[in-house]
C-alpha cells in the first residue's frame, strides 16, 4: 500500500472523568505550562515512506516532551504510533473512534 499526505492531529477533547489529563501541567513553555491541552498539536512533521510515515514528531503532555515518531497504518485500519528517544521506543496501537 502506498501512502499518500501528512498525518497531523490536534487535541480535540479530554475525558473528564481522568483526574489532571486536562492540563498541560509538564509543558517546558512557560506560556503553554498549565493551560488546557485541547487545541494542542500532538503529532506532525511526518513524511510517507512506502507503508508508513517516518521522521514525525508526537508530543506526550504526560511529561510535557516531544519525540521522534513513525506511523504505520495496519490491515484492519488501527495506527501503530512509535515514539522513540534514540535506540528506544515505545509502540501504542491507536483505535478509530466511532462517529456520534
Amino acid at each position: 500500500m502506498r501512502l499518500l499526505g501528512t498525518p497531523c492531529g490536534t487535541i480535540v477533547w479530554v475525558d473528564p472523568a481522568q483526574a489532571g489529563s486536562g492540563t498541560d501541567n509538564n509543558n517546558p513553555d512557560p506560556e503553554l505550562n498549565g493551560q488546557s491541552i485541547v487545541g494542542s498539536k500532538m503529532i506532525w512533521g511526518f513524511r510517507a515512506k512506502k507503508d508508513k510515515w517516518s521522521s514525525g514528531k508526537i508530543y506526550d503532555a504526560r511529561d510535557g516532551k516531544t519525540y521522534k515518531s513513525k506511523l504505520k497504518l495496519t490491515e484492519d485500519g488501527r495506527l501503530e504510533v512509535k515514539g522513540c528517544v534514540g535506540p528506544f521506543c515505545k509502540k501504542l496501537v491507536w483505535s478509530r473512534v466511532a462517529a456520534k
